[in-house]
């Protein structure tokens, strides 16, 4: 991910983006956690994609799923 977000600053600096680095089953990451974002850059495997699915995260935020 930290990757990916240096790829991003290097097109515009002034964008805010914080790279995590976690398992997206980890209880920290709830619906709460995602609604600080206004957008979601998701390089998750299909497990990960099916799980925010059913959690309904993508519900209610940009989620852009990265493959």
């Amino acid at each position: 991910m930290q990757v990916a977000r240096e790829s991003v600053l290097a097109y515009n600096k002034d964008t805010n983006i914080t790279a995590y680095h976690d398992s997206i089953f980890n209880a920290d990451y709830g619906v709460s956690f995602f609604q600080q974002f206004t957008v979601v850059l998701n390089a998750l495997d299909n497990r990960g994609k099916e799980f925010t699915k059913k959690k309904k995260i993508i519900s209610f935020i940009q989620m852009v799923f990265i493959h």
